[in-house]
């Protein structure tokens, strides 16, 4: 874990062309398992755009709200013009907040959920704590991530490549990306040392599908996710020699089909504990 994405950088765009490939079948694994009526006060962690938390506005229950946070100020505008009704209403408070430090206390929350939020912290298991803090007594947590193995037959490909051409620090950047992706065994290890009981996991692998190797290159995820990370890490090759090698692979990769990305979607389901430490 740990991918550094420039969110403020992303804003205009990640609604367009990140979130219909990438967001949506995340929050649709959340979806299904979240409860189907929402009460108290519950929080989002990293709300990007908010269009999760809008959505979910249609389960509160009385005076139930969400406090929805990102780390990004231009995310949070983005949030607040397509939620009008929402803040209006009172259900929604979409909040720019520090991930890493919390300015609320112990035991406020009902339920807290967030979508790849985790994915893109460098020290998660600092939130799962925290998380496990802000929580009542028996409050319930929900986060998706994608699991060890996403992306991994393609990473592998491109490993071999970018070693080929003598590229080793890139190499070694490409290869830990699969690592980031935590296995399933680790995240449940985390969540129990956090603090959290009744713990489980709900797998609905996905792929991403692009109709050639130029699409997933020009792509705006694989740019920001993957692209313009690796860039800084190349010490042989200009990095427009690189994408043509990239293109290539790509097109004997794809064999004249259409390349489609695994992506092994999970969502993690806890509570916490009704003796708890916090």
């Amino acid at each position: 874990m740990g991918w550094l994405m420039d969110f403020d950088r992303v804003s205009n765009i990640y609604d367009r062309e990140i979130v219909p490939i990438w967001g949506y079948p995340f929050s649709r694994l959340l979806l299904k398992h979240l409860p189907a009526v929402l009460q108290g006060t519950i929080m989002e962690v990293g709300c990007s755009t908010g269009y999760l938390s809008i959505e979910l506005a249609k389960r509160l229950q009385g005076n139930a709200r969400i406090v929805a946070l990102s780390p990004s100020m231009e995310m949070v505008e983005q949030a607040f013009q397509r939620g009008e009704d929402v803040i209006r209403e009172g259900k929604v408070y979409f909040q720019h907040h520090n991930l890493k430090s919390f300015r609320f206390a112990d035991g406020v929350f009902e339920l807290i959920y967030s979508n790849l939020g985790l994915h893109y912290l460098d020290d998660p298991e600092a939130m799962l704590v925290n998380s496990v803090r802000l929580l009542k007594p028996g409050g319930r947590a929900f986060f998706t991530l994608p699991m060890r193995g996403s992306f991994e037959e393609l990473l592998s490909h491109i490993a071999t490549c970018t070693e080929n051409l003598q590229e080793m620090e890139l190499t070694r950047q490409v290869l830990m990306h699969q690592v980031r992706f935590p296995a399933p065994e680790e995240f449940l290890y985390l969540l129990r040392r956090a603090g959290y009981d009744d713990v489980a996991l709900h797998l609905q692998p996905f792929d991403m599908i692009f109709p050639d190797g130029h699409s997933l290159l020009t792509s705006a995820f694989f740019r920001h996710h993957f692209l313009l990370e690796w860039r800084a890490h190349l010490t042989q090759l200009p990095f427009d020699t690189l994408l043509s090698e990239l293109a290539d692979l790509l097109d004997v990769y794809r064999q004249g089909q259409e390349i489609k990305l695994s992506v092994r979607a999970g969502c993690f389901e806890c509570t916490k504990a009704t003796a708890s430490l916090y």
